[in-house]
């Protein structure tokens, strides 16, 4: 029997900031014999500044909606010969928030049959200030990727997590292999994902490199 489930922001926990607070809410679930999606995503309220609630909120909605779309796309690809359910699931971790800024890790689960499924990584950092979005290129200057690859193969392969080649390959300094980031107060964390440095079961390490370690490249502010 078909069962589906369709609920539009959810209140589900809450978490309390010094400038506002955010719930975790469901802003799609739908689950069939086939498949099931699950979208989670952050909601401002209570904010000092309104305006920065209603700018988050409205990007949060539409990252929320593009995630559920290709989603739906995906579940268009069931076949009847499809025994294991399909899943999808869209949630997120607040790394780090102040006055002004608010750094999260969103994670996509995706289920389509074999042995395991895989994890897609996004991170989001944004200054409410400013009303952008923050990149390594708009804090460093300079090479400081290859810096920035040298701190984490060193701290990768100290991890004993995988072999020199994987780790030397996937931390190499091309912009690709580091697109997933939070910044912290005092430094940012890299995230690697599935199978980038090492197999499966290594899940999708972390280096912490404190901005003191790169500040030959820190630009002036």
């Amino acid at each position: 029997m078909k069962k589906i489930i369709f609920i539009f922001l959810i209140f589900v926990t809450a978490k309390v900031f010094a400038q506002y607070k955010i719930d975790t809410v469901a802003y799609f679930v739908e689950k069939t014999d086939k498949y099931s999606i699950e979208v989670y995503i952050p909601k401002m309220y209570d904010a000092v500044n309104q305006e920065y609630a209603k700018d988050f909120n409205l990007q949060m909605e539409e990252m929320a909606k593009e995630r559920k779309k290709y989603y739906q796309r995906m579940v268009k690809e069931i076949t009847d010969d499809d025994i294991m359910p399909y899943q999808f699931h869209y949630s997120f971790e607040i790394v780090y928030s102040e006055r002004d800024f608010i750094s999260i890790l969103f994670y996509s689960y995706e289920y389509l049959g074999g042995a395991h499924g895989i994890t897609p990584l996004y991170s989001y950092n944004y200054d409410f200030y400013l009303r952008k979005i923050i990149t390594l290129d708009d804090l460093f200057y300079g090479n400081y990727l290859k810096e920035i690859s040298r701190i984490c193969i060193d701290e990768l392969k100290n991890m004993n997590i995988s072999d020199d080649d994987w780790i030397s390959e996937g931390a190499s300094p091309k912009p690709e292999n580091y697109s997933v980031y939070n910044f912290l107060k005092d430094g940012v964390v890299i995230t690697f994902s599935q199978y980038q440095v090492g197999p499966y079961a290594i899940g999708t390490p972390q280096v912490y490199i404190e901005f003191d370690q790169l500040k030959k490249y820190l630009k002036k502010f």
